[in-house]
């Protein structure tokens, strides 16, 4: 099942179990996929949801700056929870290291390019460049 599929259904199990937060930030991440879908006349990916589900919680996490009100709070938060569900796990820093010292690469765009082909949206860029710079 894809992305696209997981998150449609999971809008549909948000809405009928009345989880206004998820599945109203659902809706409009399948708004903006569907959207890029037509711009494009391409077929949603999964890189594609994850990339639309990664600019919401970066931009939910900008208005968390600059909000006071507690109710609205909780609702960006839920919706942050919720976006999240739809990303892969992230490697832990151990893991990261030995992915990285196991390449036998040495150069770091290298090594930045394998994990992109391997493990994209699994790792946090920052840490991996750091780790490639330690590592040779």
């Amino acid at each position: 099942m894809s992305a696209f599929q997981i998150l449609k259904s999971q809008v549909l199990k948000a809405r009928k179990s009345g989880e206004k937060a998820a599945s109203s930030v659902g809706l409009v991440l399948i708004g903006e996929i569907e959207t890029e879908i037509k711009r494009n006349g391409s077929e949603p990916t999964d890189e594609m949801v994850m990339a639309k589900a990664k600019k919401l919680i970066q931009s939910n996490g900008e208005m968390l700056v600059h909000t006071i009100d507690q109710e609205k709070r909780d609702v960006i938060l839920t919706e942050n929870q919720f976006l999240e569900t739809l990303l892969p796990q992230q490697l832990s820093e151990d893991a990261l290291r030995s992915i990285i010292k196991n390449t036998g690469l040495t150069a770091i765009g290298p090594i930045m390019g394998h994990l992109k082909k391997h493990h994209n949206g699994q790792f946090d860029g920052k840490m991996a460049s750091k780790i490639a710079k330690e590592v040779n």
